[in-house]
């Protein structure tokens, strides 16, 4: 017989996740040792399926007062779900996240934006075209 376990992590910029998943990979081993000497056919396989970094952007970079200046609402708040933001971060591309509606309400059943939500994040859109067509 056979057990999958699948799991994830998600963690703030500043954490080694390198060094984080090598200490998941270490339980495996010693998992896998301490099976073999019960049952020598036992093995433990560990593999990573995907990854991403988390994000940290400094409330005084060029892109937040952009975007405040668009009119999204700067906050040093992290969020608590995956973007690719870390990765665009990491390829140099300055970086912020932010959306119309509440993540409360997202991903889930009957998830649903508000209509003035929208209707900010047109406005919020229209600006960065303004302000990145004259820049």
């Amino acid at each position: 017989s056979s057990c999958v376990v699948f799991f994830e992590y998600r963690s703030l910029a500043q954490v080694d996740r390198d060094a984080l998943t090598e200490r998941f990979r270490v339980e495996a081993e010693r998992l896998e040792t301490e099976m073999v000497r019960r049952n020598p056919a036992a093995s433990v396989s560990f593999e990573q399926q995907a990854g991403a970094p988390g994000l940290e952007t400094a409330p005084g970079e060029d892109i937040v007062g952009l975007a405040a200046a668009c009119g999204a609402i700067a906050t040093d708040e992290k969020v608590t779900y995956g973007t690719e933001a870390g990765l665009f971060s990491s390829a140099g591309i300055p970086t912020v996240v932010c959306g119309p509606g509440d993540i409360a309400q997202a991903h889930a059943p009957d998830e649903f934006i508000e209509l003035d939500q929208i209707a900010a994040c047109e406005r919020f859109i229209d600006q960065l075209m303004i302000q990145l067509s004259t820049s």
